[in-house]
């Protein structure tokens, strides 16, 4: 059987800090959002109302979950980063061959595991790289250089054909 797609993928830390802002699912992300914009409305609600004390909490609160989702990030792109990697290398690559049904990573210490695409649940594109998140909390980074040339959105259409719930999230660049 012949893979209709063979790309290349690549961990490191760069590509990591890049699909940073996509690690946590969109529905977390939104909780955190709407969570500060919460505690920020009620600590102005209870300064208006002239309980200061009360205001303080609730703006440290909303500080704190802001700060929390930066560390947090930060320390999930630091130990996905460290995370299966060979000792001598600081960086983990494998070669992606997309079929029928599933994909494959070779390369991953000598193991080919095989993925259906319905447990892809959604990829981000960033500058650089397409990122397969799948249901089980990994994450295949596909190097934009690495799909031949003009069929990134052919490749992009195979997958989304395979599986109909995959989310798309785009990072758009102002300039």
């Amino acid at each position: 059987m012949q893979p209709y797609f063979i790309t290349r993928g690549r961990l490191d830390k760069e590509t990591l800090e890049e699909i940073g802002p996509y690690l946590f699912s969109p529905g977390f992300e939104r909780f955190i959002k709407i969570s500060i914009i919460f505690f920020v409305i009620m600590a102005v609600l209870l300064f208006i109302l002239k309980a200061p004390q009360s205001s303080g909490v609730y703006f440290i609160c909303a500080i704190l979950i802001y700060v929390g989702n930066i560390l947090c990030r930060k320390y999930c792109v630091s130990k996905v980063s460290t995370s299966g990697k060979k000792a001598d290398s600081d960086k983990l690559e494998f070669d992606m061959h997309f079929y029928d049904v599933f994909f494959t990573a070779e390369g991953v210490e000598g193991r080919r595991p095989k993925i259906n695409y319905r447990h892809i649940i959604r990829i981000a594109e960033t500058e650089t790289c397409y990122t397969l998140f799948t249901k089980g909390y990994l994450l295949f980074p596909v190097l934009k250089d690495s799909i031949e040339e003009g069929k990134e959105y052919e490749w992009l259409n195979f997958i989304l054909e395979n599986n109909h719930k995959i989310l798309l999230e785009i990072i758009w660049e102002e300039g």
